[in-house]
């Protein structure tokens, strides 16, 4: 016989079945929770797999990219080394030239040397027979024509000693016979041969002043390269001025250096040509200046110098200027 449930038993019996089916509710709450996050994941990761997949293709595209570069890139560097080989050969074959065309020059500047001074030696000896000759009537016009001999001779043999340096400095031969030297007694002398041999003889009215503050200023140097700086610069400055222009020389000493300028006034010539009159092969050269100035422009870089141009603003007004240092040894 079965008993009943009394009310009470009846009541705990529901309440903790209320307590259970609470329980099971926040269960399956927590596990819908889950089950989202779970889906959540699982999207997130399938779009992580896409993502990665796509990055996948664009590393094998990148791949591929990458060997045709490194293929073009061997191709490259293979007709690179090929272009140097070339390149190579074309220099040796262009020092080879130098060497023979440096050659060429000094033996031809050689042989031109002798013919030279035998033309200044005679030259010279019939200008002293005119001048002792009191019965030629002729006189004056023969002195005149030989003292243009005489003085084209000087200036070719000028000319011929500055190739010759040009080509022992470019083989690298030049050697210096550097010494002290009273440099302003030797500009006044050179000053002195210019007058004589190029302003008196072409009946020219330039004026040279050079007015030195020192009487005595010294440099080491090349004597006979430095006559040839000086004589170049000052030839130049000739057949720039004009029939009645003025040079101005100027010396200035500092402590490192000693600079040298040549001031004048020049007409109809381009000045935008003079600062590459300097060069090799200055196609707009005036009169010859072009081979002159470089010539001095290699031999003041020999001395461990160097050498410029000013041109005053709205003016002809030009200034040459070399810097040779100066040894406190």
């Amino acid at each position: 016989m079965t008993s009943l449930l009394s009310d009470e038993d009846i009541e705990s019996e529901g309440t903790e079945l209320k307590l259970i089916s609470d329980a099971l509710a926040v269960t399956n709450e927590k596990l819908e929770l889950k089950t989202r996050e779970l889906n959540e994941t699982n999207k997130a990761l399938f779009e992580s797999h896409h993502k990665l997949a796509e990055i996948n293709n664009e590393l094998a595209s990148a791949n591929k990219r990458l060997a045709l570069t490194n293929k073009r890139f061997i191709e490259v560097t293979k007709k690179l080394t090929h272009s140097n080989k070339e390149l190579r050969l074309v220099n040796q074959r262009t020092k080879e030239y130098g060497n023979l065309n440096a050659d060429f020059i000094n033996k031809a500047a050689h042989e031109i040397r002798t013919p030279i001074h035998n033309i200044l030696g005679y030259s010279e000896l019939l200008l002293m027979e005119l001048e002792n000759d009191k019965t030629n009537s002729h006189r004056t016009s023969n002195n005149q024509s030989i003292q243009a001999i005489f003085r084209n001779a000087n200036r070719l043999q000028m000319l011929t000693e500055g190739i010759l340096n040009i080509a022992r400095v470019e083989r690298k031969t030049l050697k210096l016979n550097k010494k002290q030297i009273n440099l302003i007694a030797e500009m006044h002398g050179l000053i002195e041969h210019i007058i004589r041999s190029e302003i008196f003889t072409n009946n020219k009215k330039i004026v040279i002043l050079f007015q030195p503050e020192e009487e005595y200023i010294t440099i080491e140097a090349d004597q006979v390269l430095l006559q040839g700086i000086i004589q170049n610069l000052l030839d130049s400055s000739i057949k720039l001025v004009q029939d009645d222009g003025t040079i101005s020389v100027n010396i200035k000493k500092f402590y490192d250096k000693i600079d040298i300028s040549i001031k004048l006034d020049i007409t109809g010539v381009d000045l935008e040509i003079m600062p590459s009159l300097f060069t090799k092969f200055e196609y707009k050269s005036y009169q010859g200046l072009g081979l002159s100035l470089f010539i001095a422009k290699t031999i003041v870089e020999a001395h461990g110098g160097r050498i410029w141009v000013d041109i005053a603003p709205n003016s002809n007004t030009v200034l040459f200027t070399f810097s040779l240092p100066v040894n406190h040894s």
